[in-house]
């Protein structure tokens, strides 16, 4: 568990890793819409614009703490 805490202690870990998880969840919605041939619904659109949010902060973050 110290491990875990002392990984996301770090601010580029973490961002990375919130990354990594909304651009997993964009591409799960992404092949079942696209490959499987499943519609979404509106809301299910609407709620795609956090997880891209969630990228580009994430992405941001992480470039500046590498500055800092």
């Amino acid at each position: 568990m110290n491990r875990l805490v002392a990984f996301f202690s770090d601010i580029r870990n973490l961002a990375l890793s919130l990354v990594m998880a909304s651009g997993g969840i964009l591409a799960f919605a992404y092949i079942s819409q696209y490959f499987f041939n499943l519609q979404p619904c509106i809301l299910c659109l609407y709620q795609r614009k956090p997880y891209f949010a969630v990228i580009v902060f994430g992405l941001l973050s992480a470039g500046m703490a590498r500055i800092c």
